[in-house]
Protein backbone atom coordinates (compact mmCIF):
# COMPACT_ATOMS: atom_id res chain seq x y z
CA UNK A 1 0.00 0.00 0.00
CA UNK A 2 1.13 3.33 -1.05
CA UNK A 3 0.75 6.47 0.56
CA UNK A 4 1.31 10.28 0.02
CA UNK A 5 2.03 13.25 1.80
CA UNK A 6 0.25 15.91 1.85
CA UNK A 7 1.15 19.75 2.28
CA UNK A 8 -1.80 21.96 2.87
CA UNK A 9 -1.36 25.51 3.45
CA UNK A 10 -4.43 27.67 4.28
CA UNK A 11 -3.44 31.37 2.71
CA UNK A 12 -6.65 33.54 3.67
CA UNK A 13 -10.35 33.47 3.56
CA UNK A 14 -12.16 36.56 1.91
CA UNK A 15 -15.68 37.81 2.21
CA UNK A 16 -16.86 35.21 4.81
CA UNK A 17 -20.86 35.54 5.91
CA UNK A 18 -20.13 37.79 9.71
CA UNK A 19 -21.62 35.48 12.04
CA UNK A 20 -20.59 37.74 15.37
CA UNK A 21 -23.91 40.08 15.92
CA UNK A 22 -21.82 42.44 18.89
CA UNK A 23 -17.93 41.99 17.87
CA UNK A 24 -15.57 41.71 15.07
CA UNK A 25 -14.90 37.56 14.19
CA UNK A 26 -11.83 35.36 15.25
CA UNK A 27 -11.56 32.71 12.74
CA UNK A 28 -9.48 29.54 12.88
CA UNK A 29 -10.25 26.43 10.82
CA UNK A 30 -10.65 22.69 11.92
CA UNK A 31 -9.25 20.21 8.82
CA UNK A 32 -10.17 16.51 8.83
CA UNK A 33 -9.76 13.81 5.99
CA UNK A 34 -13.19 12.10 5.49
CA UNK A 35 -14.13 12.76 9.21
CA UNK A 36 -11.26 10.55 10.77
CA UNK A 37 -10.14 12.01 14.38
CA UNK A 38 -7.20 10.74 13.48
CA UNK A 39 -6.22 13.25 11.23
CA UNK A 40 -7.73 16.09 12.50
CA UNK A 41 -5.65 19.20 13.12
CA UNK A 42 -6.64 23.11 14.23
CA UNK A 43 -5.08 26.14 13.06
CA UNK A 44 -4.31 28.96 15.33
CA UNK A 45 -7.08 31.64 15.36
CA UNK A 46 -6.44 35.21 13.45
CA UNK A 47 -7.89 37.48 16.58
CA UNK A 48 -10.24 40.74 14.86
CA UNK A 49 -9.87 39.60 11.59
CA UNK A 50 -13.60 40.38 10.67
CA UNK A 51 -14.49 38.73 7.54
CA UNK A 52 -11.23 38.65 5.64
CA UNK A 53 -9.04 35.84 7.96
CA UNK A 54 -5.16 35.41 7.04
CA UNK A 55 -3.57 32.48 8.21
CA UNK A 56 -0.24 31.24 6.26
CA UNK A 57 -0.59 27.91 7.97
CA UNK A 58 1.06 24.66 6.91
CA UNK A 59 -0.34 21.61 7.82
CA UNK A 60 0.71 17.74 6.89
CA UNK A 61 -1.50 15.15 6.00
CA UNK A 62 -0.68 11.26 5.10
CA UNK A 63 -3.62 9.94 2.47
CA UNK A 64 -3.67 6.39 1.12
CA UNK A 65 -2.57 6.35 -2.57
CA UNK A 66 -5.44 3.99 -3.65
CA UNK A 67 -8.17 5.62 -1.70
CA UNK A 68 -7.34 8.77 -3.18
CA UNK A 69 -7.24 7.92 -6.88
CA UNK A 70 -10.83 6.27 -6.64
CA UNK A 71 -11.78 9.64 -5.72
CA UNK A 72 -13.00 8.50 -1.64
CA UNK A 73 -10.52 10.67 0.21
CA UNK A 74 -12.00 14.55 0.91
CA UNK A 75 -10.38 17.62 3.14
CA UNK A 76 -12.66 18.72 5.04
CA UNK A 77 -11.95 22.35 6.30
CA UNK A 78 -14.55 23.60 8.88
CA UNK A 79 -14.00 27.43 9.38
CA UNK A 80 -15.17 28.37 12.77
CA UNK A 81 -15.55 32.28 14.49
CA UNK A 82 -14.03 31.48 18.22
CA UNK A 83 -16.03 32.72 20.85
CA UNK A 84 -16.28 32.80 24.37
CA UNK A 85 -19.58 31.47 24.94
CA UNK A 86 -19.18 28.84 22.00
CA UNK A 87 -17.85 28.79 18.63
CA UNK A 88 -19.98 28.90 15.53
CA UNK A 89 -19.45 27.57 12.24
CA UNK A 90 -18.85 30.84 9.74
CA UNK A 91 -18.56 28.03 6.93
CA UNK A 92 -17.19 24.90 4.94
CA UNK A 93 -15.33 24.01 2.33
CA UNK A 94 -15.01 20.22 0.33
CA UNK A 95 -11.62 19.24 -1.00
CA UNK A 96 -11.54 16.59 -3.18
CA UNK A 97 -7.67 14.99 -2.62
CA UNK A 98 -7.41 13.38 -5.96
CA UNK A 99 -7.08 16.87 -7.55
CA UNK A 100 -3.96 17.18 -6.02
CA UNK A 101 -1.54 13.75 -7.01
CA UNK A 102 -0.11 15.02 -9.91
CA UNK A 103 2.92 16.26 -7.58
CA UNK A 104 2.92 19.94 -8.58
CA UNK A 105 1.63 22.65 -6.39
CA UNK A 106 -1.08 24.32 -6.77
CA UNK A 107 -3.16 27.16 -5.22
CA UNK A 108 -6.88 26.69 -6.02
CA UNK A 109 -9.88 29.17 -4.54
CA UNK A 110 -13.00 27.60 -3.13
CA UNK A 111 -16.51 28.87 -2.18
CA UNK A 112 -17.30 28.55 1.24
CA UNK A 113 -20.27 27.11 1.82
CA UNK A 114 -22.53 28.03 4.49
CA UNK A 115 -24.83 26.05 7.32
CA UNK A 116 -27.72 27.30 5.43
CA UNK A 117 -26.39 25.47 1.41
CA UNK A 118 -25.82 29.16 0.16
CA UNK A 119 -22.18 29.99 -0.94
CA UNK A 120 -20.47 33.11 0.46
CA UNK A 121 -16.99 33.89 0.71
CA UNK A 122 -13.48 32.33 -0.76
CA UNK A 123 -10.78 30.48 1.24
CA UNK A 124 -7.19 30.52 -0.93
CA UNK A 125 -5.39 27.19 -0.21
CA UNK A 126 -1.74 25.86 -0.99
CA UNK A 127 -1.35 22.18 -2.05
CA UNK A 128 1.64 20.22 -2.54
CA UNK A 129 2.05 16.13 -2.75
CA UNK A 130 4.75 13.53 -2.13
CA UNK A 131 5.65 11.08 -4.93
CA UNK A 132 3.85 7.83 -3.82
CA UNK A 133 5.85 5.91 -1.10
CA UNK A 134 5.53 2.61 0.21
CA UNK A 135 3.79 2.99 3.58
CA UNK A 136 5.37 1.59 6.52
CA UNK A 137 4.63 -1.63 8.55
CA UNK A 138 2.24 -1.17 11.41
CA UNK A 139 3.88 -1.92 14.78
CA UNK A 140 2.86 -5.10 16.45
CA UNK A 141 3.22 -5.08 20.45
CA UNK A 142 5.91 -7.10 22.13
CA UNK A 143 4.97 -10.47 23.64
CA UNK A 144 4.58 -10.27 27.52
CA UNK A 145 6.87 -12.88 27.80
CA UNK A 146 9.96 -10.99 26.45
CA UNK A 147 8.90 -7.63 28.22
CA UNK A 148 11.08 -7.83 31.80
CA UNK A 149 8.83 -7.20 34.44
CA UNK A 150 9.16 -4.10 36.69
CA UNK A 151 8.90 -4.10 40.07
CA UNK A 152 6.90 -0.99 40.87
CA UNK A 153 5.99 -1.13 44.90
CA UNK A 154 7.00 -3.98 47.21
CA UNK A 155 5.02 -7.05 47.09
CA UNK A 156 2.22 -7.27 49.93
CA UNK A 157 1.04 -10.36 51.15
CA UNK A 158 -1.94 -11.16 53.38
CA UNK A 159 -0.98 -12.50 56.96
CA UNK A 160 -4.49 -13.85 57.62
CA UNK A 161 -4.66 -12.08 60.75
CA UNK A 162 -6.99 -9.59 62.63
CA UNK A 163 -5.38 -6.33 63.14
CA UNK A 164 -4.01 -5.39 66.25
CA UNK A 165 -6.25 -4.23 69.54
CA UNK A 166 -5.96 -0.93 70.67
CA UNK A 167 -5.59 -1.53 74.69
CA UNK A 168 -9.00 -0.11 76.39
CA UNK A 169 -7.79 3.07 77.52
CA UNK A 170 -7.38 3.90 73.92
CA UNK A 171 -10.79 2.37 72.59
CA UNK A 172 -13.43 4.12 71.02
CA UNK A 173 -16.47 3.72 72.31
CA UNK A 174 -19.56 4.20 70.72
CA UNK A 175 -22.33 7.02 72.34
CA UNK A 176 -25.06 5.11 74.90
CA UNK A 177 -28.55 4.33 73.17
CA UNK A 178 -31.12 6.28 73.86
CA UNK A 179 -29.95 9.16 75.48
CA UNK A 180 -31.32 11.39 72.15
CA UNK A 181 -34.95 11.60 71.44
CA UNK A 182 -36.16 10.69 68.28
CA UNK A 183 -36.54 13.56 65.81
CA UNK A 184 -40.29 15.17 65.74
CA UNK A 185 -42.10 13.64 62.39
CA UNK A 186 -42.45 16.44 59.92
CA UNK A 187 -45.82 19.08 59.75
CA UNK A 188 -48.57 17.73 58.40
CA UNK A 189 -47.55 14.10 59.33
CA UNK A 190 -50.92 12.16 60.91
CA UNK A 191 -49.55 10.11 63.73
CA UNK A 192 -51.71 7.61 65.68
CA UNK A 193 -51.44 10.16 68.83
CA UNK A 194 -52.97 12.90 67.13
CA UNK A 195 -56.13 10.82 65.86
CA UNK A 196 -57.77 10.57 69.07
Amino acid sequence: MECRTLEITLIFAKDLEDVNVDSKMDVDAVVIINDDPQTKQKIPVDKDCGSNPKWNYTMTFTAEEAAANRKRLELVICLVSDRLFGDIVAGEVLVPINGFLDCEEKVPVYGVRLPKGMVKGTLNLCCKTSVPVAAPPHETKKAKSAETPVMRYPAVGYSGEYPPQLPAAYAYNSPPQGVYPPPPPPKGYVTSLSLS
